[in-house]
């Protein structure tokens, strides 16, 4: 499975400023788009190559039963849950709270009247989890990153330059702080 492009070559034009009319770039800007939205989705933990995606889709996988009530699961946010067995026994899905069976929210999956019995790879789930489609967000760290790439390219391995009295300091972070924060919510925790 391939990666995603999280922008497209337009986005990154029409957000530079002045925007990029002209299409001498355009080759650059989209081998750019594609390897800034790697290196953001490697960042977020999602790798398409094992399966992961940002965007919705089915699981089946099994897990170590942990002993508890609730088992997080890698891949959020949790929409749906098929099926959920522990040493072999299906597990119906509860009507209620206080009803034997499994729950969920977009984290986890909960079991009333029983646990994720302590195992190795004893515990199997069926969910769907994922988001609908891009989010706006994370769209514009993808816009952004890109066009900090491109402004970057005349000045790559500088990180100040003096002329006239005058020192330029040059960014040289691999992501702003501000991009961080934004993406943070949408970061896969991988569990050992």
């Amino acid at each position: 499975m391939a990666y995603p492009d999280l922008c497209t070559v337009e986005d990154v034009k029409a957000w530079h400023d002045p925007p990029i009319t002209a299409s001498g770039d355009d080759e650059m800007l989209a081998r750019l788009v594609t390897a800034e939205s790697i290196a953001i989705l490697k960042w977020l933990n999602i790798n398409p190559e094992n399966g992961d995606s940002l965007l919705s889709q089915s699981y089946t996988e099994t897990f170590n039963g942990t002993g508890t009530k609730a088992l997080a699961l890698p891949n959020l946010p949790i929409t749906a849950v098929a099926s959920v067995s522990v040493n072999g026994v299906d597990i119906p899905e509860s009507p209620q709270p206080d009803v034997y069976g499994f729950s969920f929210d977009k984290f986890a999956v909960y079991l009333t009247g029983a646990c994720f019995r302590r195992g190795w790879q004893n515990v199997s789930i069926s969910y769907t989890a994922g988001l609908a489609s891009i989010p706006a967000d994370l769209t514009q760290c993808a816009i952004e990153v890109c066009l900090l790439r491109y402004k970057r390219r005349k000045n790559a391995g500088l990180v100040s330059q003096a002329a006239a009295q005058q020192t330029t300091a040059f960014y040289t972070r691999d992501l702003p702080a501000e991009t961080i924060t934004r993406l943070l919510q949408y970061r896969k925790v991988t569990q050992a």
